[in-house]
């Protein structure tokens, strides 16, 4: 079931049936909604569309799939094989050159990557693909604006796009082997055991203050490094990233806050001193 605002702000539902319904898949800023069946069949709905109208996909048809991940009108997959197979839009080649591909069914991309580590990790942003491998390597191929595809010099007109998948590249040293890697529009992050390195649109300074755009030839990177915290995981939007740390110190009050929290999630009654007063359980 499915619920969307219209321009009116009322509530439409939307209901559909999926007897062998695997995953429910959707990028970070991706118009499209993706369901993917046991038997490797696809369909999508564009969320823009009002009418919510099931889109069939090619079903797939190369192997099982290991890892799916979508930009924003195109599917990229990478099977047991370690191909990567690609589908959709290829407006800033966000999985290869324009040239080869095959609109009516997937197209295998023969990456540089293929027969060297298999694949660790794929994630898409609005339209660049970046791959990390198990021996830590990282490939990218697409949108590369704001240099969020790990390669230098882009063009002024912020048009600028990666034809086939190329090695990131860094300004910096990393402190540890990167271990996950994470996208949002037009930005990169890769993280390791002591720090996150955001390139491309994300924060800029101390303050966090962040830049939307216009700035297309300046890599935009920033180290956040965890002290005696364990740097525990990234989640992203559209435009932003959620970084959580889990402090090895628990204070009193957090304690205190913990213990009471569990109360009211086990719907135990609380006396009146112990009541949260900002807290909803929902």
């Amino acid at each position: 079931m499915f619920r969307t605002f219209n321009l009116n702000n009322q509530i439409k539902i939307y209901s559909y049936t999926f007897p062998n319904l695997k995953k429910i898949k959707r990028g970070c800023v991706s118009n499209h909604l993706l369901f993917l069946m046991n038997n490797n069949e696809m369909k999508w709905i564009n969320t823009m569309n009002d009418k919510y109208e099931l889109e069939n996909i090619p079903i797939f048809k190369y192997g099982i799939i290991k890892y799916l991940a979508i930009s924003n009108k195109s599917i990229i997959i990478i099977n047991n094989e370690n191909k990567l197979y690609g589908y959709g839009s290829n407006e800033y080649n966000q999985f290869s050159d324009k040239s080869i591909i095959n609109e009516n069914d997937f197209t295998y991309i023969e990456t540089i990557f293929e027969k060297e580590s298999k694949v660790k990790s794929l994630k898409c942003g609005y339209s660049h693909t970046v791959v990390l491998l198990e021996n830590g390597n990282i490939y990218s191929v697409g949108l590369n604006s704001l240099e969020q595809a790990g390669q230098p010099n882009p063009t002024d007109d912020g048009s600028a796009s990666i034809n086939n998948f190329m090695k990131f590249t860094l300004a910096i040293d990393l402190l540890d082997k990167i271990e996950a890697i994470y996208c949002i529009s037009r930005g990169t992050i890769l993280q390791t055991s002591k720090e996150f390195i955001c390139i491309g649109e994300i924060v800029k300074d101390c303050n966090l203050k962040c830049d939307f755009g216009g700035i297309h030839a300046v890599r935009l990177e920033r180290r956040i490094v965890s002290g005696n915290n364990t740097m525990n995981h990234c989640t992203n939007g559209p435009w932003h990233y959620l970084f959580y740390f889990k402090n090895k110190n628990i204070s009193k009050d957090l304690i205190y806050y913990l213990k009471n929290l569990k109360l009211v999630a086990n719907q135990q009654q609380l006396s009146n001193n112990d009541a949260f007063s900002d807290v909803d359980i929902l």
